[in-house]
Formats: C-alpha cells, structure tokens, sequence
C-alpha cells in the first residue's frame, strides 16, 4: 500500500469516529450527544441501548490485583453490580440482600395508655319506665275490750282510684294481729266495684302484708274492698289493717 493509500484509510477512519463521538474542549466525552455535560468525563446517551460494565464470575471479581476505589464491576455468578470501597478493602453489593427470616422475638413491655378518646355519640332514647303512683289509702284499726270477730262483711278497708286506658293497679295490704288470741287462719277478700275478685291468702297470728296486682282494671272510676275473714277461721281477735292502691303506667 502506497503513502496515499495509507493517508486516505486514516481519513476514513477518523471521519468514522467523527460521526460517533464528540471530543469538546474541556477534555469529556460524548456518545450519542454533541454537548457533553461539563461535569462528567464520558456522557453517554441513547434511547434504545444501554451501557455495560466489565462483566466477571466472583472468582475473576475478587481476583483483581489492587481494585481502585469505587471500580465498578457486574458479578454474573450472583447477578449484581459491586463496587470496590478501600476504605473497608471491600467489595460492596449495589443488590439489597435479605436472608430468611428469622424466628419471631419476645413481646416488648406494654407501652404507656394512651390519651383518653373522645366521647362517642349519645346512644337511643331508651323506653318509658314504669310509673307508679298511690291514688289512694285506708287504714282501719278494730281495738276493743273483748275479743273482735270479724265476718264477711266486715270491712277492713276501702281505696278509689281513677284509671285509664292500658293502667294496671297494685294493691298492698299489711294486717296486724293486735291480740294474744290465736285462730287456725284467716282468710282475706279483694271486692272491685262491688264484685268479689280474689282470696288473698290464710296466715296465722303476727304482722303480714298481702300484694296483688289487677291486669284488667274498670276504665274510669274504681273501689277496691277489702274483707276479714271470707269464708270463716279468724276467731276472735284484734286487728289493724291498712290498704294502698297504686297505679301502675
């Protein structure tokens, strides 16, 4: 080959390299860009490639005699990028790295409470409650020099109320058994109205209260009645006796 040969093969290849690469003033480089970045020695760009670092097994990676610091490498056993750090005469995974994990640790002390919460939303309006109101009383006391004997029609004591619609009225009877004279039992009587409703119960001497609730009273006006001794067997005694009604909403 010829002096002019030569001459024009160094041309061509120059001219090659010319359409490539970019030397600027500030000594960097570019690939793909006619403007490298001030601050970077090589300034590669593309939009359809990439770049690649020197690829080694680990075995060829930590066999390198003196690495600089911060030399870049692509380990292909592992399948990461490492860089050397001289300053731990290490080579650094850019890779996170996580093992297995481990078995759960003992639970923590309890912390501190916390501050209290606020006050949540006041709850429904519960249902009415039951009201109970005494609309009338009585009280009889039967004292007398020989002993009292009471009978059917002896009344022991008689209350009114008015009541209205879905009302109910519970009556307390307390009785007292004033003499030394025994009987056998002593039966009491509920009248409403005139009509006989209930034998409360058959007791012995002493002090006792009776209670009885009617489910079904007369709309309006009511006379509750009671009697000594119904059907006989209080004897001869003395007596004090007082009746309640009460209605009930």
């Amino acid at each position: 080959m010829n002096y002019l040969s030569k001459l024009i093969s160094v041309l061509s290849i120059a001219c090659i390299f010319a359409n490539t690469n970019t030397f600027s003033q500030t000594n960097n480089v570019g690939i793909g860009t006619s403007a490298p970045d001030a601050s970077s020695v090589l300034d590669v760009v593309a939009t359809n490639k990439g770049m690649l670092v020197p690829r080694l097994t680990t075995i060829q990676r930590v066999a390198i005699l003196n690495p600089a610091d911060g030399l870049l490498v692509y380990d292909t056993t592992v399948g990461c990028f490492y860089h050397y750090q001289t300053s731990s005469t290490s080579w650094i995974s850019l890779c996170p790295s996580s093992g297995p994990t481990g078995p759960q640790g003992p639970t923590g002390p309890q912390g501190p409470a916390g501050a209290a919460g606020a006050t949540g939303p006041a709850g429904p309006q519960g249902p009415p409650g039951i009201s109970l109101a005494l609309t009338g009383y009585s009280q009889v006391n039967v004292y007398a020099t020989s002993p009292f004997t009471p009978t059917a029609s002896t009344l022991m004591g008689s209350v009114s109320t008015t009541v209205g619609a879905t009302q109910k009225v519970f009556l307390l009877i307390t009785v007292e058994n004033n003499s030394a004279n025994t009987y056998g039992g002593c039966e009491f009587a509920i009248y409403r109205n005139g009509t006989y409703l209930k034998a409360i119960e058959r007791r012995e001497d002493g002090y006792y209260t009776f209670s009885w609730l009617d489910a079904s009273p007369a709309l309006g006006s009511n006379i509750y009645e009671v009697h000594y001794d119904r059907n006989g067997g209080c004897g001869g005694n003395v007596f004090t006796g007082s009746v309640y009604a009460f209605v009930i909403n």
